[in-house]
C-alpha cells in the first residue's frame, strides 16, 4: 500500500486520527488531528499491523452541518478511571454532533 502526505489514519487503541505530514525514507511522521501528539513510525507499522485503519479523508462532517464531538473529539468513545471504553454521552458514540 502506498502512503501520501494528507492521509488519516486512526489508532485503534484509542481511536485517535493522525494525518500522514510526513514521509523520509521508510519513516513516517504523523500527528494528531488537534496537534497535541506526534508519532514517527515505520511506514510498514501503518500498512501491516493492526493498529492503525487508514481512514477516508472524503467524508466532510461540515459539509452537513456537523462538527467533532469536543469531548471524545470524533473517536464515539471515552475512558473511565478504570481503563475501560465507554460511549460517548455527548455524540452517542458517534463522533459527530
Amino acid at each position: 500500500m502506498n502512503i501520501t502526505e494528507g492521509e488519516v489514519f486512526r489508532n485503534t487503541s484509542d481511536g485517535v486520527d493522525f494525518i500522514v505530514k510526513k514521509i523520509v525514507n521508510d519513516m513516517v511522521f504523523l500527528q494528531s488531528q488537534d496537534g497535541k501528539r506526534q508519532i514517527v513510525t515505520e511506514v510498514h507499522a501503518l500498512t501491516s499491523t493492526p493498529s492503525y485503519q487508514k481512514r477516508d479523508r472524503h467524508f466532510d462532517p461540515g459539509k452537513y452541518g456537523m462538527i467533532y464531538c469536543p469531548v471524545c473529539e470524533g473517536s464515539g468513545k471515552l475512558f473511565n478511571g478504570v481503563g475501560e471504553r465507554v460511549v460517548c454521552k455527548i455524540c452517542g458514540g458517534f463522533g459527530f454532533i
